[in-house]
């Protein structure tokens, strides 16, 4: 596993996001210094773990798939899954499928999953791939970067969890830690700007997904209906409030706003992400550790910053 101390200054654009401080409801009886510990167990658990990711796909550019591929959606922006010709179906089909492919071979894997551990299903995977590769800023070093810490994200969210005494790992503070972290790693890997990004359209691909999953057809077409569904509510939601609320739940609120410090901490003098954890958390109490905790003004400070 790699180690995450890391020492870079990121010079760029990032989505910050002022929230009233605020302590996490419904958290455990463990006190500060406690949960301290716990923060900091699991990231050394996680990172100790025989588990050294193929840092040789880091180097990987922008692959010829990924240029037909934005050349093809661009193509049919605008339209309505059912106004595609059967041509520009078959097209679809045929790009979703490599990307799809391609993708996968990305992924690589954390090690064994856990039952505490949140999974996507491939359909929102699947959405959320060609996005990512059809967006002309991402290469596919750059996904592979974004999946590996995914990984490590997840992992030390589920141990984190398994600290804390928690069931799951998404909707509590768990799933903050796995989000904030998440994004702290693409920042420091990366750019802020290209973590924004990867976290935009992992939360836009669980949106599509769910207006995907009962539509008729393979496994393509569903990924084409939902990423067409996906930019639907992404550029509707910039222009409205009242479609960024109808879309975005009180959960991937949540996510867009841990995300966001992630990359905020990131950004300031923290080489360690457990250590930004802890001060975003535990000091600044600036996270959102439950979907409960989100409020109308902070629906409004999500929907001003993702604009």
């Amino acid at each position: 596993m790699k180690k995450k101390a890391k020492f870079l200054s990121v010079l760029t654009v990032v989505m910050s996001i002022s929230l009233p401080s605020f302590a996490f409801a419904n958290e455990t009886a463990a006190t500060v210094s406690e949960q301290q510990q716990k923060i900091n167990a699991a990231v050394e658990v996680v990172v100790n773990q025989d588990n050294e990711p193929n840092k040789e796909k880091y180097s990987l550019g922008i692959d010829p798939i990924q240029i037909d591929a934005q050349l093809f959606y661009d193509s049919v922006a605008g339209k309505a899954f059912e106004e595609l010709t059967e041509d520009e179906l078959t097209k679809m089909r045929e790009i979703n499928s490599g990307i799809r492919s391609y993708v996968e071979s990305l992924e690589g894997n954390s090690g064994v999953i856990s039952p505490l551990q949140y999974q996507e299903s491939d359909l929102s995977k699947g959405i959320e791939g060609v996005m990512n590769s059809t967006s002309g800023q991402l290469t596919y070093g750059d996904i592979a970067v974004a999946f590996d810490n995914a990984n490590e994200a997840r992992d030390i969210g589920t141990e984190y969890a398994r600290l804390m005494g928690y069931s799951v790992t998404w909707d509590n503070p768990a799933d903050a830690y796995r989000h904030f972290a998440w994004n702290y790693f693409n920042t420091k890997d990366m750019n802020a700007n290209k973590a924004r990004l990867i976290g935009d359209n992992h939360e836009l691909a669980l949106i599509g997904a769910k207006k995907a999953v009962n539509y008729p057809g393979s496994l393509d077409d569903k990924i084409g209906y939902g990423l067409l569904q996906a930019y639907d509510v992404r550029d509707k939601a910039r222009a409205s409030s009242s479609v960024f609320n109808s879309n975005f739940d009180n959960s991937s609120v949540m996510d867009l706003i841990n995300n966001s410090k992630g990359r905020q901490y990131a950004l300031s003098n923290y080489n360690h992400v457990s250590d930004a954890f802890i001060a975003a958390h535990l000091t600044h109490k600036v996270l959102i550790g439950y979907p409960s905790n989100v409020t109308s003004s902070i629906r409004t400070t999500a929907w001003n910053a993702f604009k």
